[in-house]
């Protein structure tokens, strides 16, 4: 299956499989037993647009990112090592979620990350990503019927 949602703000045709494990109304996500963030319902009121028009969103988790340690390199050969990723995690949250890369104007957000957080067990990184209905109604009901069940997570690497 072709992917076409991207975590790190980017809705993607093709990438790594990396499943999508909810998606779901912020009622759904404030009342189950998904396990979220330790600060994640926090973040999520703190961004005004979405605590306060929650309807409008679709809520999605997802693995972002896996370390490279424990999984060896993505479907297109890129690699991320654990203890860096524990360090980078952070900088997802209130990224913008965009379709087919095209993320050089903000305003193309069709979304945004409200939160990440690692799974120091199985040693990857899961986000929440508030995908805005109006601007992706595609996606969104291929999400809700499944026919959309991984993502692709873009990247922004600098030189050392």
């Amino acid at each position: 299956m072709n992917n076409l949602l991207n975590t790190n703000g980017k809705l993607v045709r093709y990438g790594s499989n990396l499943t999508i494990e909810k998606a779901l109304s912020y009622e759904e996500l404030a009342n189950s037993n998904i396990k979220l963030g330790p600060k994640t319902l926090e973040r999520y009121a703190s961004v005004i647009p979405i605590s306060q028009y929650s309807d409008k969103y679709l809520y999605v988790v997802a693995r972002a990112v896996s370390g490279y340690e424990k999984y060896g390199p993505n479907d297109n050969s890129d690699s991320f090592e654990w203890e860096e990723l524990l360090k980078s995690y952070p900088t997802f949250i209130r990224g913008g979620v965009y379709k087919d890369h095209n993320n050089k104007d903000r305003k193309q957000a069709v979304g945004i990350i409200v939160d990440s957080w690692p799974n120091i067990d199985d040693q990857y990184i899961d986000v929440l990503m508030a995908i805005n209905k109006r601007k992706a109604p595609r996606e969104v009901a291929w999400i809700k019927d499944g026919k959309l069940d991984s993502v692709s997570m873009g990247e922004l690497t600098l030189p050392i």
